[in-house]
């Protein structure tokens, strides 16, 4: 809804759900993203493997679709393969790291297009 709201120009006052995760470093970030999406599609590792925000927009599809992701920096590209997806988020990554880039140009964005289930998150 966001992107369609963003081409047509609306100013709605529809407020969309949003989740903003930040804790320090191997606090769990990631794991309560993975936990939120039901599938395992983030770096992981002993050192620090997110290193740049990571904007990630979660699309329902029909129960006959496939599982996919996109990414913005490739568009019409989809990956099927959820590891794949975690490959192309350290390419990115370490492409920014590598770049004289300011840290705000750094984000990557990723659509995942799934069967969503509901999710209850205890957090204690």
């Amino acid at each position: 809804m966001a992107d369609i709201f963003s081409r047509v120009g609306s100013h709605s006052s529809i407020h969309l759900p949003q989740v903003a995760i930040v804790g320090s470093q191997s606090s769990g970030k990631s794991s309560v993203l993975e936990a939120l999406v039901g599938r395992d599609f983030l770096p992981r590792g002993n050192d620090i493997c997110m290193r740049r925000p990571l904007v990630l927009q979660l699309v329902q599809i029909k129960p006959s679709q496939d599982d996919f992701g996109e990414f913005l920096h490739l568009p019409g590209r989809k990956f099927h393969d959820f590891s794949q997806i975690c490959s192309e988020i350290q390419v990115h990554f370490e492409f920014q790291l590598n770049s004289n880039l300011i840290f705000l140009e750094c984000i990557t964005q990723v659509s995942l297009f799934y069967l969503c289930v509901c999710v209850f998150l205890s957090l204690s």
